[in-house]
């Protein structure tokens, strides 16, 4: 059974520098020969020398790159079942900005009327947290996700969760968390 991780923070506290090797903050972090990102905005990884470490995944210029740009929630799934069944080296893959997987793919549907598209962002977000633990198990994926502060302290409990896209996505999902085995969270000092 694949394994899987859900780590939660705002930005800047540090989800994506957790996966580089950073000698001089004494940050071992993933091996890039075993790694895989898949990051939805293609933004720089925040370490120095990251660019040597993660480059993008060209299928003619780069085929032997370890990191693929995309936010579409069905590429993101077709290449999570790619690397399982055929890239035995890679023990991890990360999904660097998840959060923006689902907030891509409302912007990309953002005309259309009907509520169809939060079922389909749910649905993905769901089958795609479930669909690892149906991979072999030496390989692990890691969700990087923002987060968000719902509860007003007074009348509701104040507490911090994964973020979705809204209310429609979190009432299916019934607490992305309760997807994952290990949660942690990222905080700002």
């Amino acid at each position: 059974m694949g394994k899987s991780a859900l780590i939660i923070g705002p930005s800047g506290v540090g989800k994506s520098t957790a996966i580089g090797h950073i000698p001089e903050l004494d940050i071992k972090g993933l091996n890039p020969k075993e790694t895989v990102i898949i990051s939805s905005i293609g933004k720089e990884l925040p370490w120095r020398g990251s660019g040597k470490q993660y480059t993008v995944w060209h299928k003619e210029t780069n085929p032997t790159g370890n990191m693929i740009v995309s936010s579409d929630p069905r590429v993101v799934y077709q290449w999570l079942h790619y690397i399982n069944k055929n890239l035995p080296n890679v023990k991890n893959v990360v999904l660097d900005d998840n959060t923006h997987n689902s907030s891509m793919e409302y912007m990309r549907r953002i005309n259309e009327k009907s509520y169809e598209k939060f079922n389909d962002i749910a649905d993905f977000m769901s089958k795609t947290a479930l669909d690892v633990k149906t991979f072999r198990d030496d390989l692990c994926v890691f969700f990087l996700h923002h987060t968000r502060e719902v509860g007003d302290g007074i009348l509701e409990e104040k507490k911090t969760e994964a973020m979705t896209i809204g209310k429609l996505v979190d009432e299916k999902l019934s607490g992305y968390e309760s997807f994952f085995t290990v949660v942690l969270r990222g905080i700002k000092k």
